[in-house]
């Protein structure tokens, strides 16, 4: 083929009325793969201001029965971290307009104002991928049992805090029994 066919070609297909950037469903397409993208090749590390929420203990600690990790916030290994933003409605990512920190904060650092009770924070690691990462031993400063916790798997988590050469409090959350909240001691 010739380099003037070429040309032909390609002025053809971008000025074919499917892929221009104005069609809703060519934007929708390149956002798609925009996430896509994203989800395949950033790993993200999510991470919250609280420890004593309800809801968080039973999404993400398996009904009361999890552990929660507590770190030092003003470790180096947090020094990236970004505060998510909860809004009202889902940002559109325009991959003609925005730019490449734009985007990235569209979709990585937003969620729905519903979640905002969790006042998350994200690490974000842009080489790797989803995978896992290892934080500084003297990042961890404490574990908080659940409420619900096995006494076996209590009895693997302290054995686990024993064997650090670090310092790591051990507190446990509790059901308050005059309000829908918990405690932790």
């Amino acid at each position: 083929m010739s380099e003037k066919q070429v040309l032909s070609e390609s002025l053809v297909l971008l000025y074919e009325p499917k892929n221009s950037p104005r069609n809703p469903d060519y934007l929708r397409r390149v956002q798609e793969f925009h996430t896509d993208t994203i989800t395949e090749r950033i790993g993200v590390l999510c991470i919250s201001e609280v420890s004593t929420d309800i809801l968080m203990w039973s999404h993400y600690a398996d009904f009361h029965r999890g552990v929660c990790l507590q770190f030092d916030g003003l470790s180096p290994f947090f020094a990236t971290a970004h505060r998510v933003n909860y809004l009202a409605d889902r940002p559109r990512i325009n991959p003609f307009l925005d730019s490449t920190e734009q985007m990235m904060e569209a979709a990585l650092l937003a969620k729905a104002q519903h979640w905002s009770y969790e006042k998350e924070w994200r690490v974000i690691q842009y080489l790797g991928g989803p995978d896992k990462y290892k934080f500084p031993p003297e990042a961890l400063v404490g574990v908080v049992l659940g409420s619900c916790i096995s006494s076996a798997d209590e009895e693997t988590v302290r054995a686990w805090i024993k064997g650090r050469k670090t310092r790591t409090n051990i507190l446990r959350a509790s059901v308050s029994r005059t309000a829908y909240a918990l405690q932790i001691a």
